[in-house]
């Protein structure tokens, strides 16, 4: 059984003056909608642009979603539909500098950049030296997170990477973000229809300049 689009809005920001008439309390909003078939999420679309807002829509893919289209099929998908679109690959990583030297070694295999985060806790108990970079490895004091230089225009170039990091037991993702068509009276249904049910749908509003 289809479980439906989880949808959410989430409001511009509210400035209202306070009482000092010199400063101001910014408040936000989001609305979470829950379950929405596709025709009240294509509606609720259309309302929110008729209301005046600049609409952009960020889709999320969760596992649900997933059994029903890889991010691949959603790519070749939008392919086919002719939109463009970015996919970038993410990995959830936090560890050891030997930890990170085996990720780092198997992004660059598939011949993609990293970026190496390093957190350093130090304290009188710490073993850690700033000012000595060879006791930036004491597992207890330090973690590394690894961040893979991977997106591409085409899905089908990360689909090596992916695979590999799959295989060795790493959380990774592929986002897969369209790109605006000049034509946005057919932009976002189009979009829509490239995503199974499941999956996440933020709509992110902007108070309209006309």
């Amino acid at each position: 059984m289809d479980m439906g689009y989880e949808v959410s809005v989430n409001y511009p920001k509210d400035e209202q003056m306070n009482s000092d008439a010199r400063t101001f309390t910014v408040t936000s909003k989001t609305e979470i909608l829950g379950e929405l078939d596709t025709g009240d999420v294509i509606s609720l679309y259309n309302n929110l642009e008729r209301a005046g807002y600049v609409v952009t829509p960020t889709f999320t893919t969760t596992d649900e979603s997933n059994e029903d289209a890889s991010p691949f099929d959603i790519a070749n998908e939008l392919a086919e539909l002719g939109i463009d679109y970015k996919a970038t690959l993410k990995c959830k990583n936090k560890g050891t500098y030997d930890e990170a030297q085996i990720l780092v070694r198997l992004i660059n295999a598939h011949g993609f950049d990293a970026e190496v985060d390093v957190k350093l806790k130090i304290h009188d108990e710490s073993s850690v030296d700033f000012d000595k970079n060879n006791t930036w490895m004491d597992s207890t004091y330090t973690s590394y997170k690894v961040t893979p230089k991977a997106a591409s225009t085409d899905a089908n170039d990360l689909m090596g990477l992916y695979d590999t990091l799959q295989e060795k037991g790493y959380d990774v993702s592929i986002d897969i973000k369209p790109k605006k068509s000049t034509d946005e009276s057919s932009d976002f249904p189009t979009q829509l229809s490239a995503y199974p049910e499941s999956t996440n749908i933020k709509f992110t509003l902007k108070d309209s300049d006309m």
